[in-house]
């Protein structure tokens, strides 16, 4: 699927994914809390104090579908959020709680475990493909320098280089027979 996603875009896998312009190619709007017309002390706790209590979330209102992100992360993690939520969009993935703010805008959480594997699991695949991340070990590149060139937190990096079983392929490689 991230594959196939990615084709669309005329990205190879080694290619770096952009989540704003592929949220702009699936007509997903994205916005910045700071964007919302929230009170200020509400605004300043989700900025502040509560900002480690979310990262991003998906709203759909008047038809349209929207991305809200905490900008007081830094921008790895907003990549990686991003592209989270984009993918749950993508796979048509429905919370099991549903709120309705008096606005009429439609805040949709708490998605089921296997559903949020599935949204880490794409998300993951269309930041840090496993070629790439072959190659860019190949090229014994860090993981600071993947991070870097990717966009993406180191959290991710790891998470990803682990599940694909790159470093360990890449130890079998180098190791003498």
């Amino acid at each position: 699927m991230a594959e196939e996603l990615r084709g669309q875009l005329g990205l190879a896998a080694p290619d770096v994914l952009c989540p704003w312009k592929l949220a702009a190619y699936l007509s997903i709007l994205v916005f910045d809390v700071k964007e919302l017309q929230i009170p200020a002390n509400d605004l300043e706790h989700l900025i502040g104090p509560g900002s480690q209590q979310w990262s991003g979330f998906s709203v759909r209102e008047a038809g349209l579908v929207g991305v809200v992100l905490n900008s007081s992360h830094p921008k790895g993690r907003l990549s990686n959020t991003l592209m989270h939520e984009i993918s749950h969009i993508y796979l048509k993935h429905g919370g099991s709680q549903v709120s309705l703010l008096p606005s009429g805008i439609l805040l949709i959480s708490e998605f089921s475990k296997e559903q949020e594997e599935e949204a880490d699991w794409l998300s993951g695949a269309l930041l840090l493909p496993r070629q790439a991340l072959v190659r860019a070990r190949a090229m014994r590149l860090t993981n600071a320098q993947i991070c870097e060139k990717y966009g993406v937190s180191d959290d991710l990096c790891t998470w990803r280089l682990r599940m694909t079983g790159v470093d360990a392929q890449m130890r079998r490689r180098r190791s003498p027979a």
